[in-house]
């Protein structure tokens, strides 16, 4: 008989239990290994059951959105997400697509299959802004914004709604490296929070 950790075992990328609290419960311990390594991840990786899952994220509105988006799917306020996204590495370019699905009904106890799957990789120059910048304190007024979903960034001005969004140049840049906050975009964090079964 196939036990719950063999279908874990066996699902592409990496996918991970959380409970209603986002505590890791259950891994494909496999997949966590790889993936640790291919994002340069020093020593053994580390092990994330019994964390709460988004203590991995970056402090701030990235941590608190995801947060509150794995609470609405878990309670189902939320139908099944599926987000597609950049996770770079040094020289590598990479797509990405998280999967948040439902565990459990009413009367049982409600959990929730995160899985984040490659779609895509190839390599690519090193882009200083994404590779070496500093990550700012939140919300520093001359930090360059960057969406943790689509790679996309702006540079702070007078007034956010006249800020273009734009990519990253890809290759070396003579200029110094800024501080860099992560936040969402307004098409991804739209995306986010509307998406339908």
């Amino acid at each position: 008989m196939t036990t719950s950790q063999e279908i874990l075992d066996a699902l592409d990328g990496v996918s991970l239990v959380l409970d209603a609290d986002l505590t890791v419960t259950a891994l494909g311990r496999r997949n966590w290994e790889r993936y640790w390594c291919l994002n340069g991840g020093a020593g053994r990786p580390q092990d994330p059951l019994g964390r709460e899952v988004t203590s991995f994220f970056t402090e701030g509105e990235v941590r608190d959105t995801f947060r509150l988006l794995f609470h609405k799917v878990i309670f189902g306020d939320q139908g099944v997400v599926r987000l597609d996204y950049r996770c770079d590495a040094r020289s590598v370019r990479r797509m990405m697509r998280l999967t948040l699905t439902p565990l459990g009904s009413e009367g049982t106890e409600r959990r929730l299959l995160y899985q984040s799957i490659l779609l895509s990789e190839a390599p690519r120059p090193p882009v200083p802004l994404i590779d070496d910048a500093r990550i700012a304190r939140e919300h520093a007024a001359d930090a360059t914004r960057l969406c943790p979903v689509c790679y996309r960034i702006w540079v702070p001005g007078p007034r956010d709604e006249e800020l273009d969004w734009a990519m990253p140049p890809e290759g070396g840049r003579d200029a110094a490296v800024p501080e860099v906050v992560h936040e969402f975009c307004p098409r991804c964090a739209l995306q986010l929070f509307d998406q339908r079964d």
